[in-house]
């Protein structure tokens, strides 16, 4: 198994309010590079966290045909019980650190993007995320 490609494909703060169904997505020109391969790893790395309570990150896998009409890995667009990353207490002081795959006999559809969503309206942060391609042939 060799590494083809790995990128950092966000890298931003991201503020409070995005919870519920709200999203924050990786860029949209990069859909059709992240869907090059169908088995993917990538980790997410938040710092600078301010919250209130117990803030939570979650972070999803979805891919399109047309670069339109997304879906969850399952086929749906409705979110899985279990997120890709699931980041719970996030910590206000140190790197809060999550990986997640993709790997099925099941091929993704051309255009792949992240969507990452907080727990809690008043959760705010800077979140990077990191994407490894392979080629398992």
């Amino acid at each position: 198994m060799s590494v083809r490609t790995a990128y950092l494909v966000f890298d931003a703060y991201v503020p409070a309010g995005t919870a519920g169904a709200v999203y924050t997505y990786t860029p949209s020109q990069l859909n059709g590079l992240l869907g090059y391969f169908d088995t993917l790893g990538f980790q997410a790395v938040v710092d600078k966290v301010t919250l209130t309570g117990s803030g939570s990150l979650r972070v999803y896998l979805q891919h399109s045909a047309d670069n339109l009409n997304f879906v969850f890995n399952t086929g749906t667009t409705i979110p899985p019980a279990t997120p890709d990353i699931s980041l719970t207490s996030l910590s206000t002081t140190a790197a809060n650190v999550g990986l997640g795959a993709y790997f099925s006999w099941y091929p993704l559809l051309a255009n792949v993007r992240l969507a990452m969503q907080f727990g809690e309206s008043t959760t705010a942060a800077h979140i990077k995320l990191f994407l490894t391609q392979r080629d398992l042939l």
